[in-house]
């Protein structure tokens, strides 16, 4: 994604995780996706700040800003402050093909405005094919797959992409990465009309593992989050026969799910909040779930 002068200043050998002080408490606040750290060749640290959207997000450049300034502030002993590299992986609607937003350039003033400059790897148009040729481990490939592909996959088609995936899954539980393949299955469960046991049948297949060794792992994730109040809510919905008791259950799920996260994040909630969360909408609770990541506050995340 960088341009090559960027890549030749960095050793690239020194790349690791960016260790829990480095954030700040206003960078842990705002969740940042993923912060790693490096040396440059100059002999200054270099910090990479990775973020994801599935969506358009008119703040982005601000939040971008925000979460560069905290990281050259950051406790650096000494040193003098990193260099600060922004990248975005764009996901989402392949029909929202325009350009992420940035600061608008209509006015004289915006160049004298803060500004931190980030690059872009737009999956919104990107093939499997094209995935598959990157220069990435069988795991990386298998994370992009399924953010570009399976939130708009029907139940039949999920198995279908992971068959032809196979290759890939295979590899990753070759390698040990256990936990990793029951993560991507949870995902699916969590964003598609995926059957668990639809699942375990397909991956069993794959990975020539029984099928009861592939969900006691998969369980561990599936009863966790979101994913695990759509199971009630499914689960519901056919014990009594009814649309309006799935309905119901999905949504009780789901309110539940995004309560936890919140609750994690910013402490607890209030009265009214649970209650504007037990009385939501689905509509309302999908708009919710979205946003839950990139919101400051509880009233962020809530925001009509």
């Amino acid at each position: 994604m960088l341009p090559s002068s960027i890549t030749a200043a960095i050793q690239w050998a020194t790349l690791r995780s960016a260790p829990e002080r480095l954030h700040g408490v206003q960078l842990r606040n705002h969740t940042a996706d993923v912060v790693l750290l490096a040396e440059a060749k100059c002999g200054t640290k270099v910090v990479f700040l990775i973020e994801h959207k599935s969506h358009p997000d008119p703040d982005l450049a601000n939040q971008v800003l925000r979460y560069a300034v905290h990281l050259r502030h950051s406790d650096h002993g000494k040193q003098p402050p990193p260099f600060v590299i922004a990248t975005v992986l764009q996901h989402g609607n392949p029909g929202s093909t325009g350009p992420l937003p940035t600061a608008s350039t209509s006015l004289p003033l915006v160049a004298m405005q803060p500004s931190c400059p980030f690059e872009v790897d737009d999956l919104r148009t990107a093939n499997e094919q094209a995935i598959f040729t990157r220069a990435l481990t069988p795991q990386a490939k298998l994370t992009l797959l399924c953010l570009r592909f399976l939130p708009r996959a029907s139940a039949d088609e999920v198995s279908d992409m992971l068959r032809r995936w196979g290759l890939l899954l295979q590899a990753v539980d070759l390698q040990g990465h256990r936990d990793a393949v029951a993560a991507f299955t949870w995902y699916a469960v969590a964003v598609t009309e995926a059957e668990p046991k639809d699942l375990e049948t397909t991956l069993s297949d794959i990975l020539q593992r029984k099928g009861n060794e592939i969900m006691s792992t998969l369980e561990r994730y599936y009863n966790n989050g979101v994913a695990a109040g759509k199971a009630e809510g499914l689960a519901e919905g056919k014990a009594e026969g009814k649309a309006e008791g799935k309905a119901e259950g999905e949504r009780n799920g789901l309110s539940g799910a995004i309560t936890r996260v919140l609750t994690k994040r910013f402490g607890p909630l209030s009265e009214a909040q649970i209650a504007r969360l037990r009385t939501a909408e689905p509509s309302q609770l999908d708009r919710w779930a979205d946003r839950i990541l990139d919101a400051t506050s509880i009233d962020d995340a809530l925001a009509n």
